[in-house]
């Protein structure tokens, strides 16, 4: 639930911010930000799934802001939003 920044990340393994980011896309094809976006998704998916907690409670839980946020994060990555996806279950 910790909030995770690329310089934090950087910081832990001794390189600058730049070539962290560099190295994060070599390897995974993507940017660190989208990976770590992906992942609270997954999350979010996860939760969706298996409880019935709130989406404020779920945004918490996987690490973003608010549930708006989380909402527009799911709908880009997903196509539909954390309630409909919930629905349609």
């Amino acid at each position: 639930h910790k909030k995770i920044s690329v310089q934090s990340l950087a910081d832990m393994v001794g390189i600058s911010e730049p070539h962290y980011r560099a190295l994060f896309v070599k390897s995974y094809g993507k940017s660190p930000v989208d990976y770590i976006t992906e992942r609270r998704i997954n999350g979010v998916v996860y939760l969706l799934d298996n409880t019935d907690k709130p989406l404020d409670e779920i945004a918490e839980l996987t690490g973003f802001c608010d549930a708006y946020y989380m909402t527009r994060q799911f709908k880009k990555i997903m196509g539909t939003t954390p309630g409909k996806y919930r629905r349609n279950l």
